[in-house]
């Protein structure tokens, strides 16, 4: 505001300008900076020095300087207007994070929105859209992405389970299966017709069965289907 109230003045040719913020100052006096703002300032002061002879003085705040606290206190009395009379630029800065704002508001409306059964399962798990990387282990990300193996044990007996996560099914061997059976879970009998490579199909019997697994202290429910043997072709 006051570089644009010296481009106003007519016959004066040596400016003296006081701030109590040093920070800018040293801003103002590095080569090093990408803010707009400093850039700005910059390009202004260097454009009045082809007629005018600009200095900048710093002043240190709260020590009684007259001038200094008159300016704190005008500052201050405009905030209390109820009408802004000039509106300060935005910064670089300040625009991209708006636009950020409002990029992550519209597209955690369509998370939160979408229909897409992939989307539907994380959502659950991460309700909120972040720009920022969330770290996982890799039981998690394997969780999320709907691929997950996971290593059981009972008894003597040892599975790998591959667990579709997205639709909650898993399938386990069969002497597995068997033994969960054998600990009292639920279990139903049904066929499956899977059609080969070389065209031929092929039916088997299968057993599906509905369990609850903890992965990193998350319960999880999880529908098992076993795959015992094929009947034939």
């Amino acid at each position: 505001m006051a570089l644009e109230f010296i481009s106003t003045i007519g016959p004066w040719n040596k400016i003296s300008l006081y701030t109590d913020s040093l920070s800018v100052l040293e801003a103002l006096n590095t080569f090093r900076t990408r803010k707009q703002e400093i850039l700005a300032i910059k390009s202004d002061i260097l454009e009045m020095s082809k007629e005018k002879s600009i200095t900048l003085h710093w002043i240190p705040a709260h020590t009684g300087i007259q001038g200094n606290e008159a300016a704190d206190s005008y500052a201050k009395k405009a905030t209390t207007r109820p009408n802004i009379e000039k509106i300060p630029k935005k910064s670089f800065k300040q625009l991209k994070n708006a636009i950020s704002n409002v990029q992550i508001q519209i597209w955690q409306e369509r998370w939160a929105s979408s229909t897409t059964e992939n989307v539907r399962h994380t959502e659950k798990l991460i309700p909120a859209v972040s720009i920022h990387t969330k770290k996982f282990s890799h039981f998690i990300v394997q969780f999320l992405s709907g691929h997950a193996l996971i290593d059981i044990c009972i008894d003597d007996i040892h599975g790998r389970v591959y667990a579709d996560t997205v639709a909650t099914r898993s399938i386990v061997g069969e002497s597995m299966f068997n033994l969960l059976r054998e600990r009292g879970i639920d279990s139903q009998k049904m066929e499956i017709t899977m059609a080969l490579a070389d065209g031929s199909r092929t039916t088997m019997e299968s057993y599906t069965a509905q369990v609850s697994i903890d992965i990193e202290g998350r319960t999880v429910p999880i529908d098992m289907l076993a795959l015992p043997k094929a009947k034939g072709n």
